[in-house]
């Protein structure tokens, strides 16, 4: 351990630079040699196996940040970052929980290079800064391959795969990323050059003799930049030809021009360039589509979101943000919140009055009145009245401003442009018919101008309004309108629309008291009564629904609202169980099973690194099984530009190369050449528990090179053998010489052999045996929904050594285990569902057989023993023996196991 002794306390150090340029390694550094580096620390995963060490309070509020801008972690400088007057505070506040008197302490995050003058306000002179930066193609690279990496994790189109596909519809989005990362950085580096080390990754692993000699520049020792947990395999040092063809020559000389830079300025500097070599061979694009899109994409800015912000945040960010960047529509989704108290309504009045928003301002006012007053009734009022009892009955050009039912003066349209002066002095009917098929923006602007500067006596007018408000889904336009309306004549209909404006922005309870009060002011209408019970379904009081849903029908069964709620109702409704049918059955379990979450293997890999990455091999390999890859890639890549379609390809075939062997590859994506089958070692040193072997039917000699591929996974010895048709039997020889495979034996069966034939003479063959591996070269059409049928089964009982194993233990485990079949493929589950139940019921083999399940793809392991006698079903699938095996195993005394339900 170091000694630390003389070092200032008061110091914080804060360690950043773009993603994936070694900030992590520092930062792990910094830990391993005492500085403490946060108590909430994100661990390892299979793109940082050292771990990120990343205090998550403060990725927590970055992210915040970035979130509320509508952005993430991605964030370019390609808007305005504003951030609100809290955020120091925030800030400081981690820092102060975090010191202590003995420690040294410090903090990671590649995303604080957008908040380091955020940093610098909290902490001043205490604020010392690690900078580490890394040549842009590595950098770069390095992100290419981990969110390729994310995209083959996924079994759904890549396209909604939003995040990680970005990076290639966007082929110029890392680039910038990077540009602007490190721009921030050096400016910072310029500003305050006496509290930063600006390092090199490359220098801090191979010059970091002189890393340490720097230390001292920011009160650190030596001994805290001693690095000892570098590992060379997981730093790239060159970069691939595809990844530099995404940019054009002026924006790589941009991008030299700054990389330069930050040479120059350095403390510890690289010296030297990555190597460019040329990409690995991968099938070319073309292969999977002719489709490509443009080359320019430009990202599609977001609104600010304020979703997740406590009222008080919510105001600290509202003031920071610049008059012209604001709009109703910000405004308009804090009144989807849940209603708050009268100061906090005041000074969001006071917020929005200052930018000019007026509607926001009157309907914040009115917000007010109303949780003082806690009564839906206008003529209760009271805030804002000035203690006018008879303000409910003057016209609203009499009403002072303050009052939040006042009209404002038109002086206010000769001081802004606005887009309805022209259309205000038309009478209230024109003005509403000019709204017809005008686009939503237009209604908006056209409908505040009206509210705010036209004058109105009529409550039906407000009404009218409020409608074409609601189509529009202008609901805070909505909500004023008819608070508007409200205080001419309050009756049943606009307060029952007053609740509807609360239902549709989810503002239950509001809508409930709402729908009650119309309810007092007309009893016993339906429409009215159906909004109650469906106020009271949404909060989960089935009781209270059903009598309110019960007096509506009553009333009027076929009224619309009613009907509507009668469907809400039904999946709530208990049913009785002599009038319940038989329904089709649920094969959900045994469906070749989902991955699960992947957050799960990112946990497990922070507790157990190596089990971890062997449940992330798994989890790719599924992910892979479950997709038909070739038209999963074409679909991806023809959403991409050229560019971006050449290094998308090279890098997820370079992932897919990891998964599976070249001749899988070249099967499943339909490749032109096909690798000569590998040579199958038969006489292992190792044996399995029980004596076994392996029956391959080829009738497509093609395929043999995957099958032996996943026959390998057999990891001690087996007897093979070949059943093939005279047809094929001259075609098997020449491949089997053609491949260096020798002294396989070979049966030639008839010419087109039923199912049962096949097995009856395999079972002739494999008598001495304990246990059978049973294979098929089943060839399926690569447009179908099966296509990935072969796949699947292979994967489900070869897939892994470790599998394999498994599954003979449960054969030696289990004596009466009889036979383990894959998994039921997707596509499967509908026919499969109404063929099993239909057989059951015409079996004639009683319920006690609600376990027997069909065997589906002719490939599976078993024991011959429970086979010694083979039933004639009468039923059958499309696909043959499925109901002969099950039976025959039955009536044998045995049972049978999905290979991923073992255990059951």
């Amino acid at each position: 351990m170091p000694d630390n002794h003389s070092h200032n306390s008061s110091l914080f150090y804060l360690c950043t630079g773009f993603h994936r340029s070694g900030t992590s390694l520092v930062a792990q550094t910094l830990a391993d040699n005492g500085m403490r580096m946060g108590n909430e620390l994100m661990g390892a995963s299979f793109s940082n196996p050292l771990g990120h060490v990343e205090d998550l309070p403060v990725v927590r509020l970055h992210d915040k940040i970035f979130s509320i801008n509508g952005v993430d972690w991605r964030y370019h400088d390609h808007a305005p970052l504003v951030k609100p007057n809290w955020l120091s505070n925030y800030i400081n506040r981690y820092c102060v929980e975090k010191r202590n008197d003995t420690d040294l302490n410090g903090v990671k995050d590649p995303r604080a290079v957008f908040f380091l003058k955020d940093w610098h306000h909290a902490l001043g002179p205490d604020l010392r800064c690690i900078f580490i930066y890394r040549h842009w193609s590595t950098a770069c690279h390095s992100l290419f391959k981990r969110h390729s990496r994310h995209l083959i994790n996924s079994v759904p189109a890549m396209v909604a795969n939003k995040l990680n596909f970005s990076f290639w519809q966007h082929p110029d989005l890392a680039f910038d990323m990077w540009r602007t990362s490190n721009k921030r950085l050096l400016e910072f580096y310029h500003a305050h050059p006496d509290k930063c080390l600006l390092i090199s990754q490359q220098a801090f692993v191979d010059n970091n003799l002189r890393v340490q000699q720097c230390a001292s520049k920011i009160g650190l020792s030596a001994n805290n930049f001693i690095c000892e947990n570098y590992r060379p395999t997981l730093m790239t040092e060159n970069v691939q030809q595809s990844t530099i063809n995404m940019l054009s020559t002026e924006q790589r000389q941009q991008l030299d021009d700054l990389w330069f830079e930050l040479e120059q300025n350095a403390d510890v500097a690289c010296g030297n360039v990555p190597e460019i070599v040329k990409d690995k061979w991968f099938p070319a694009p073309r292969h999977f589509t002719h489709k490509s899109r443009p080359e320019r994409r430009p990202i599609v800015l977001t609104p600010f979101n304020l979703a997740e912000l406590s009222w008080q945040e919510c105001f600290g960010f509202l003031v920071r943000i610049p008059t012209n960047r604001t709009d109703q529509q910000l405004f308009a989704a804090l009144f989807k919140r849940h209603f708050t108290s009268v100061e906090n309504y005041q000074t969001l009045a006071q917020i929005t009055h200052k930018v000019g928003d007026y509607l926001s301002t009157k309907l914040a006012k009115m917000r007010a009145m109303q949780v003082d007053c806690q009564s839906w009734r206008i003529a209760d009022w009271r805030l804002f009245t000035d203690d006018d009892r008879q303000w409910i009955t003057k016209d609203s050009t009499e009403l002072p401003q303050g009052n939040p039912f006042s009209l404002r003066p038109k002086t206010d349209l000769t001081k802004r442009e606005t887009k309805f002066t022209f259309d205000l002095d038309k009478d209230w009917s024109v003005f509403l018919d000019l709204l017809q098929d005008k686009p939503r923006s237009v209604v908006a602007d056209w409908l505040i101008g009206g509210l705010l500067y036209k004058a109105c006596n009529d409550a039906q007018v407000y009404q009218a309004i409020a409608h074409i408000a609601i189509q529009h889904k202008l609901y805070a336009i909505a909500e004023f309108s008819v608070l508007y309306g409200m205080r001419l004549q309050q009756d049943a209909i606009n307060t029952m629309t007053l609740g509807d404006v609360y239902r549709a922005t989810g503002l239950i309870e509001p809508a409930r008291a709402c729908f009650m009060l119309a309810n007092r002011f007309e009893q016993d209408e339906p429409g009215i009564l159906a909004r109650l019970a469906d106020v009271c379904l949404t909060a989960g009081e089935y009781d209270d629904a059903r009598i309110y849903l019960k007096q509506a029908g009553n009333i009027e069964p076929n009224h619309p609202v009613v009907e509507f709620c009668q469907q809400r109702m039904t999946p709530h409704v208990s049913s009785d169980p002599q009038q319940e049918t038989t329904s089709t059955m649920d094969l959900s379990p045994m469906l070749m099973p989902d991955n699960e979450h992947y957050e799960n293997v990112v946990n497990l890999m922070r507790t157990d690194y190596l089990q971890g990455k062997q449940r992330d091999q798994f989890y790719r390999q599924n992910a892979f099984v479950q997709r038909h890859n070739r038209q999963w890639l074409g679909a991806g890549l023809q959403h991409l530009a050229p560019r971006s379609q050449i290094n998308l390809c090279s890098h997820i075939y370079s992932h897919w190369r990891t998964l599976f062997k070249p001749a899988v590859l070249a099967t499943e994506l339909e490749l032109a050449s096909q690798p000569a089958p590998e040579q199958i070692n038969v006489e292992k040193a190792a044996h399995l528990k029980l004596k076994t072997a392996v029956t391959l039917f080829v009738n497509d000699v093609s395929l043999l090179s995957e099958l032996f591929c996943f026959i390998e996974n057999i990891s001690a010895a087996v007897d093979l053998y070949l059943f093939v048709e005279p047809d094929n039997y001259i075609k098997l020889q020449q491949v089997l010489e053609q491949s260096s495979i020798q002294s396989l034996p070979i049966v030639t069966t008839s010419n087109q052999p039923t199912e049962q034939m096949l097995l009856q003479t395999e079972l002739e063959l494999v008598n001495g045996y304990q246990l059978v591996c049973r294979l098929t070269t089943l060839s399926l059409d690569g447009n179908k929904p099966l296509a990935n049928w072969r796949l699947q089964l292979l994967f489900s009982l070869l897939g892994t050594p470790e599998l394999v194993e498994t599954i003979v233990d449960k054969f030696v485990q289990e004596p009466q285990l009889g036979l383990v079949c894959a998994p039921y493929h997707k596509a499967w589950a509908n026919k499969l569902a109404e063929e099993i139940q239909r057989w059951r019921v015409h079996s004639g083999l009683g319920d006690s057989l609600v376990e027997l399940w069909p065997v589906v793809g002719g490939m599976f392991w078993y024991r011959p023993a429970a086979l010694r006698t083979f039933s004639e079903a009468e039923h059958q699938l499309e696909d043959a023996m499925t109901w002969q095996l099950p039976v025959s195993i039955y009536q044998n005394d045995f049972y049978c196991r999905f290979s991923h339900r073992l255990d059951d």
